[in-house]
């Protein structure tokens, strides 16, 4: 699902539905969590995690690194692509195996 994409669901999720406002934010909360796991994957895919984490050893879930990248990229004003890319399973398993190594 690319940016657009996601954006146009979100919208139309949360403005034009019917819904109560608790689900509207239970919707967002969930789009922003996916969105955090997924910073956080590219995070450990393009080996930028050790500019927000220790190291010698990892602390942080891939929730968090993906909140602290976008905290730093905005901090940093880096420039980062806000959207939702899914993986295929394969190439998630081997980032993570490349920053245990």
């Amino acid at each position: 699902m690319t940016g657009a994409e996601a954006l146009a669901l979100f919208a139309y999720l949360v403005v034009e539905s019917s819904a109560h406002p608790c689900e509207k934010q239970l919707i967002a909360a969930c789009l922003v969590y996916i969105w955090m796991i997924t910073q956080g994957w590219r995070v450990i895919a393009e080996g930028n995690s050790p500019l927000i984490d220790r190291t010698d050893r990892l602390d942080k879930s891939v929730f968090r690194l993906g909140l602290d990248w976008s905290k730093y990229a905005l901090k940093h004003r880096l420039e980062f692509q806000p959207f939702f890319h899914f993986q295929p399973l394969e190439t998630i398993i081997h980032a993570r195996e490349s920053i245990n190594s």
